[in-house]
């Protein structure tokens, strides 16, 4: 049984999983249309962020705060198709990305 699947992992947990696998789809999709190996590092980055929430790791939201500030910064491009979801998700300095308005919603949800 996959850690992501078992009944002890927080509900968020399966969501946020399947948004970071939809994001590691999209750097695959970038790195096939660059003849360019620069996302490599960002997709080992991600693939090993995968594997942390996947195992509930305890570092895994500064892990996730590092990989998706590096594809802000390095890739703005690629930033529109992060979900914002993640950034709620992992929090600390991503929350800075969040209008008002949808960290109000986010909070209200949270309620």
């Amino acid at each position: 049984m996959r850690t992501d699947e078992s009944p002890e992992a927080p509900r968020a947990l399966a969501p946020n999983l399947q948004r970071l696998r939809q994001l590691s789809a999209l750097l695959g999709a970038a790195k096939a249309q660059s003849e360019s190996d620069e996302l490599d590092p960002l997709q080992a980055s991600l693939d090993r962020l995968l594997e942390a929430v996947s195992a509930q790791e305890p570092d895994y939201e500064f892990l996730g705060q590092d990989v998706l500030l590096r594809l802000h910064r390095r890739f703005p491009s690629l930033w529109e198709g992060v979900d914002r979801h993640l950034l709620w998700f992992f929090g600390g300095e991503l929350l800075h990305f969040l209008s008002d308005e949808e960290l109000d919603a986010f909070q209200q949800q949270e309620d």
